[in-house]
């Protein structure tokens, strides 16, 4: 068999294990900032009395900013790839989302707090900010 086709032979076999791989990878990262989301959500004034909405909500709009936020820089031949996500970046989207659809759904009650929420625990100066999934994460990397 020539260099050419081992070489083919290779990259078919390895392209779909790392793309395995990949999405092994975000799905888990998903699933973090999926319970973060719902973590900040329990925060916002009026949570109690609009549990299941918020946290549908809370669903609804990680699947719409998620993929925006998340940022994979593949590995060389000996060494796998680092995975991250702009955390402020996803919590300012996630929140304008859930912000949008609410106003979508006449509840202005809860648009109101949410933007409430954001500005007092989210965008004070003293708040601490995710900079990555690491700080989610409580690593430094994968």
């Amino acid at each position: 068999m020539s260099w050419f086709k081992t070489r083919l032979i290779g990259a078919a076999i390895a392209l779909p294990i790392a793309f395995i791989a990949y999405s092994m990878r975000k799905s888990d990262d998903g699933e973090q900032f999926r319970k973060v989301a719902h973590q900040l959500v329990a925060h916002v004034d009026g949570y109690d009395s609009k549990k299941e909405y918020l946290d549908g909500l809370a669903d609804f709009a990680h699947d719409q900013v998620f993929d925006s936020s998340y940022h994979y820089e593949p590995g060389g031949r000996f060494r796998s790839g680092h995975s991250w996500v702009d955390g402020d970046k996803y919590v300012h989207d996630l929140f304008s989302a859930m912000e949008n659809q609410a106003m979508e759904d006449h509840q202005p009650g809860l648009v109101t707090a949410m933007k409430k929420y954001v500005q007092e625990q989210i965008d004070a100066p003293e708040a601490p900010r995710p900079r990555d999934a690491a700080a989610a994460k409580g690593k430094t990397g994968r």
